[in-house]
């Protein structure tokens, strides 16, 4: 399941209703994995919160690691001369940047872009002045925040301009991500199930997002949530049913296990 705005409130809170509705997955036998754009470290809370002992599928996908192991079940990074042409662009650009490092979310400075990015549950930033410093390294994504139309501008553009060298999928308003080509949540889904020796079709997965399409697509059944983008219901098995959003993955959840 994802986090932000499927599991988790607006508040990024775990309800009550969405916490009972883990349980009862957990009841029943079934693994219940977090599936997010976040960086793994900022997902493990949640993890804990919930009791779960799964590995985490991060980044969109592009890291699948246990929780409290180096143990590496998936990994596919941006290519040093990828994420190294992104950046100078930006650059010439001077466009705002969340650079995805093994350390953390680097920025070349704080500024209004940062601050929407800080205020919608983002980690701490490292502020390092220029990111072409990071030129040489694999990020597991880059985030370029601009102004909304631009950021539809820029994604419209860049996917032609950026194919087959870059993953890019709109996950808010202001926010275009890219990954490494063939990185997504079905490609870290995948990656976990067989892991498990779980096949697709015994897959269940709750979404509501863009970045949520694949996995809700790939897995056997799947259920967007109530208040979900146009691709995400479309690319869903079902619905949840209308009702407040921080219960919305709770009657997925009563979907799924009784469709009738």
């Amino acid at each position: 399941m994802d986090l932000d705005d499927t599991l988790l409130c607006p508040q990024k809170r775990i309800s009550p209703e969405n916490c009972a509705a883990v349980r009862r997955l957990q009841d029943l036998g079934v693994r219940v994995l977090l599936a997010s754009g976040r960086r793994h470290e900022s997902m493990v809370r949640f993890h804990q919160e919930l009791g779960l002992d799964t590995v985490l599928v991060s980044c969109q996908g592009a890291l699948v690691r246990a929780k409290d192991s180096e143990h590496v079940v998936h990994r596919q990074s941006l290519d040093p001369a990828s994420a190294a042409e992104l950046v100078a662009e930006a650059a010439r650009e001077n466009a705002t940047l969340a650079y995805y490092h093994s350390d953390g979310v680097y920025v070349a400075r704080k500024n209004a872009f940062t601050d929407i990015y800080q205020s919608r549950g983002g980690e701490p930033l490292i502020e390092c002045g220029d990111l072409q410093r990071l030129d040489g390294e694999s990020p597991f994504k880059i985030i370029w925040i601009d102004h909304p139309a631009q950021t539809r501008q820029r994604f419209q553009s860049g996917l032609s301009r950026y194919r087959g060298k870059f993953e890019l999928v709109i996950t808010c308003p202001e926010y275009v991500e890219f990954n490494a080509c063939g990185v997504h949540k079905a490609a870290g889904l995948a990656a976990a199930a067989a892991h498990y020796g779980v096949p697709p079709e015994e897959v269940l997965a709750f979404g509501d997002g863009d970045n949520d399409v694949s996995m809700l697509e790939w897995a056997g059944f799947s259920v967007a949530m109530t208040v979900s983008t146009p691709a995400a219901r479309k690319a869903a098995k079902a619905v949840a049913p209308a009702g407040p959003c921080p219960s919305s993955l709770a009657r997925a959840v009563d979907l799924a296990l009784d469709p009738a």
